[in-house]
């Protein structure tokens, strides 16, 4: 695709700034992000291990998912450990019975030969577990029937040259700007290849600006878009949590994109009622019900009352208590 003026403006804007500090923030630590990607390279031929194990069946799906959890904490240079990463996986072993759940991963994470072909792993994977989640009588503890991220970070580890995994913050970028309409797919597998085919366009683009990163192209402009995403959520943060929780600063509340008057900070409040997993508990690898109770609290907050939690291990007993100040 070709970019319009307004975009191109952006992703130089983006490009320049990584430019001038060119540092990746994993778990609170800030390093250059070539040095980061070596940790990456180092960790590579250790993870492929784990999945050629799996794939030759080498080792069993329980054995898989263990290892996964220990690698995704010994190499953290992906975010894999968190909800939409090893949580599903975690999920997927423990809460699904059914004797075709490792032929059916197995498939889905053989590297692909081709986009057509992820595309299609994507959309078979996503068709079994949305059947498993149909037979059952509660989806409580089930897996998402979308798991671009989940496979797609399996491929990447294979091939990172050619494959990236979904993350939601580039995906976001690419929305806001209103790139090659990223939201609109009408499957999951063709929604990640609209997000790959649009991650190779800027990497192509960056390239037509001198800055070529030969050894892992994906991984910078990965980069690049991730400092910018981090940036703008901080800036968001800042005027959202601190002004609007903390400090109770009276203030105008924005509409949010529904058009409804509920603050951006407890925008999604209907869905977590609904047991439903949202951007916000994606961010912060909270289940649903956890996110629900904090949201509850927020809003709280909001209408004046002073907010206690308790904290969990209380049973039935409160977990917080608010208290009005008349």
């Amino acid at each position: 695709m070709h970019f319009n003026d307004k975009q191109k403006t952006k992703l130089l804007a983006c490009l320049e700034a990584f430019n001038k500090d060119p540092i990746v923030l994993n778990l609170g630590i800030k390093e250059n992000y070539k040095k980061f990607d070596e940790k990456r390279i180092k960790a590579l031929p250790i993870l492929r291990e784990m999945i050629k194990d799996f794939l030759d069946e080498k080792i069993s799906l329980r054995e898989f998912r263990k290892q996964s959890d220990v690698y995704s904490r010994k190499y953290p240079y992906w975010g894999f450990k968190a909800f939409s990463g090893q949580m599903q996986l975690n999920q997927y072993t423990k809460n699904i019975f059914d004797d075709n759940k490792e032929k059916y991963l197995r498939q889905a994470i053989t590297l692909p030969t081709n986009h057509d072909d992820a595309k299609n792993k994507i959309n078979k994977f996503t068709d079994y577990i949305q059947e498993i989640r149909d037979k059952s009588t509660s989806s409580k503890g089930l897996p998402w029937n979308r798991q671009n991220y989940l496979l797609s970070y399996f491929w990447e580890i294979q091939n990172p040259e050619l494959w990236l995994t979904y993350y939601i913050s580039l995906r976001t970028f690419f929305a806001n700007e209103n790139f090659d309409d990223i939201d609109k797919f009408t499957t999951n597998g063709e929604g990640y290849i609209k997000f790959l085919n649009l991650v190779e366009n800027v990497k192509t683009f960056f390239f037509d600006q001198g800055c070529k990163n030969k050894a892992n192209p994906y991984w910078f402009v990965e980069h690049v878009l991730w400092k910018h995403s981090k940036e703008t959520e901080s800036v968001k943060s800042k005027t959202t949590d601190k002004v609007l929780i903390k400090e109770k600063v009276r203030t105008e509340i924005p509409l949010t994109s529904h058009g409804s008057w509920l603050p951006l900070i407890i925008s999604d409040l209907a869905e977590l009622a609904l047991n439903k997993p949202t951007k916000w508990t994606e961010e912060n690898n909270l289940i649903p019900e956890k996110a629900f109770e904090t949201k509850l609290s927020y809003a709280f907050i909001l209408l004046g009352y002073e907010t206690k939690e308790l904290g969990q291990g209380t049973g039935r007993e409160n977990r917080r208590i608010s208290r009005g100040n008349r």
